[in-house]
């Protein structure tokens, strides 16, 4: 080979080594950082196997939910016993059953008719058309502030009267005479009515050792409609008898929806859960 071409040949080399100012460390890599697949502090809505997790979500919204018996008396419509279901955000859902007892149905209807709202006649069939009374009442109640035991309610119930009356009563009630060649023999008519009731209260509440409570309120009920139902029994077919029941019918209607306008006092001992 020519030696002067061997002598042109210029050879370069490369080194894998970094070069670093003097003052500089050697460049090290930031250590692999592995993501989680989901967030720590939001719970999937979802996991692989698609089984839903909303649930203990809506069940955290509902911690501190806990049932209140309740026991006491709305004067002058009942002596009461019921449920009520205590939210977090201070909301209470509640519903109760009660009867009404007779010395306070006559008390009531007495105080009536003294005062005129209805003659006499009407009272007695009234008194005979509340022989039993059963009443449901839900509510709704709001305690507006944590620390203070001003409670709001609002309700809507219904009752159910059932009785019975004899030919005379009704016809006294109605003024309406039922004719002497009708046989009546030992026949009675049976009264049976539902009353739909509307009512509103504010009170306090006073709570004790965390568990108990007394619940005093004040306000107003009002009847927004009632169905009678009044029948012979035993069945007499007599189209003289058919308007008298229709009559008795109305003029109990328009009993309950025009006097059955109450205020209310109720008080109310609970358990909470």
């Amino acid at each position: 080979m020519n030696r002067a071409g061997v002598s042109g040949l210029v050879v370069v080399t490369f080194s894998a080594t970094a070069v670093a100012a003097p003052d500089d460390k050697p460049y090290e890599p930031p250590p692999f950082t592995r993501f989680p697949d989901e967030p720590a502090d939001l719970p999937p809505l979802l996991h692989d196997d698609d089984t839903p997790t909303l649930w203990p979500a809506v069940r955290h919204v509902f911690d501190g939910t806990t049932l209140e018996f309740l026991a006491g008396f709305n004067a002058p419509l009942e002596v009461a016993a019921g449920v009520e279901l205590v939210l977090p955000w201070r909301i209470r859902i509640g519903t109760s059953f009660g009867i009404l007892p007779r010395s306070v149905e006559r008390a009531v209807n007495t105080q009536l008719v003294e005062h005129g709202a209805y003659a006499r006649p009407l009272g007695d069939l009234i008194a005979a058309s509340t022989e039993r009374v059963l009443l449901w009442h839900g509510h709704l109640a709001v305690q507006p502030w944590r620390r203070h035991g001003f409670v709001a309610t609002v309700g809507y119930g219904v009752a159910w009267l059932h009785g019975t009356a004899t030919v005379p009563q009704v016809a006294d009630a109605t003024g309406m005479m039922v004719p002497d060649d009708v046989p009546l023999g030992d026949a009675r008519f049976d009264l049976r009515s539902r009353l739909h009731l509307f009512d509103a209260e504010l009170g306090w509440e006073w709570r004790w050792h965390r568990h108990r409570s007394l619940r005093v309120n004040l306000g107003a009920a009002v009847t927004l409609g009632a169905r009678t139902r009044v029948t012979l029994q035993p069945a007499i077919d007599d189209a003289r008898l058919h308007d008298l029941t229709n009559l008795a019918e109305a003029k109990l209607d328009h009993a309950y929806t025009t006097y059955v306008k109450t205020p209310l006092l109720s008080a109310f001992i609970g358990y909470q859960l």
